[in-house]
């Protein structure tokens, strides 16, 4: 009995450690994030209504099951094209044991050489907050339609 306890004990730690070679070595190496570029921008064009460009995306992957994205030379414009943040590197790692338990805990968040431009407009409001009132607004509204269909 307690062979057999030891040797699935073994292949359990085994399978462990297989499963956690593949997550940091091979993972990063086999997705590719430049081929999602255009997705990326896309979903914050639509969700965000911002203009999200950057040179290079690279997965990044820890021992104790962190995932998170690498990217370089990121810029993030308005719908006018003003500029809104702009950074060298921007880091950003979630952890994915967390997720099981239905709760996103953020390991690292890290922007090197940061640059925000904050506008007021017409001395009143931050051009961002018209943005962000669009936003709010679009989605009430669908949410009406959504109900009047229903």
């Amino acid at each position: 009995m307690k062979k057999t306890l030891k040797i699935i004990g073994l292949a359990v730690l085994g399978l462990f450690i297989i499963i956690e070679i593949a997550f940091v070595l091979v993972l990063p190496n086999v997705i590719n994030l430049a081929n999602y570029k255009e997705d990326i921008q896309t979903l914050v064009k639509e969700q965000g209504k911002l203009d999200l460009d950057y040179k290079s995306a690279k997965l990044v992957t820890t021992p104790l099951f962190g995932v998170g994205i690498k990217l370089k030379d990121v810029t993030i414009k308005l719908p006018d094209r003003s500029l809104l943040f702009s950074a060298e590197n921007v880091k950003a790692r979630v952890a994915l044991p967390s997720l099981l338990v239905f709760t996103l805990k953020v390991s690292c968040f890290e922007i090197e050489n940061p640059l925000i431009n904050i506008e007021i407009q017409n001395d009143e409001n931050y051009k961002i907050v018209k943005i962000i009132e669009d936003i709010i607004n679009e989605q009430k509204l669908n949410e009406l339609n959504a109900s009047e269909l229903a």
